[in-house]
């Protein structure tokens, strides 16, 4: 489905107990992002989907985010100026869908990787609240979403940063 198109969110989201999110504007090299806001977006119409038919029973909601959004305190200090400058505009679009999240009232994870790259599960990351680390695998992340925050409980209403 298109997480664009409000009606193809709807029948992704239909009866289940926990929403994983993972959209996010890609790069394009080092240049400019592609497909920005788009996580957003599909944040918006999961909210107001939960909102419409769910509010009494909403599933949890696990967006992944970035480190560095919201805050620079997991960024470590060496690329603290290249997020500001390349990721300002993308971490804009995440930042306003976190602030959606946490005040929707739905019970949420913000995941916040470091530097994604596509490395191998190694299961040698970090996460907590201010993990400072420049990469982290897609597969990784992947495991930590499953084995932390879906078969686990640990971290709801959080958002753990997650990196080497």
């Amino acid at each position: 489905g298109d997480a664009l198109n409000k009606n193809d969110v709807a029948k992704a989201i239909n009866g289940a107990d926990i929403v994983v999110c993972s959209l996010g504007a890609k790069m394009d090299g080092f240049s400019k992002p592609v497909d920005m806001g788009v996580e957003e977006a599909g944040i918006m119409h999961i909210l107001d989907i939960v909102k419409e038919t769910r509010a009494d029973t909403p599933p949890r909601l696990i967006m992944v985010s970035s480190t560095g959004v919201g805050t620079h305190n997991d960024v470590p200090w060496l690329v603290r100026p290249l997020y500001s400058l390349l990721l300002s505009a993308p971490h804009g679009h995440k930042a306003r869908a976190e602030i959606a999240i946490k005040n929707s009232g739905v019970p949420y994870t913000l995941v916040r990787p470091a530097w994604l790259t596509n490395g191998d599960v190694t299961k040698t990351y970090r996460a907590g609240d201010g993990v400072r680390g420049y990469t982290v695998s897609r597969n990784d992340v992947a495991h930590f979403i499953l084995n932390e925050c879906v078969l686990e409980t640990k971290w709801v209403n959080a958002s753990p940063s997650i990196a080497y």
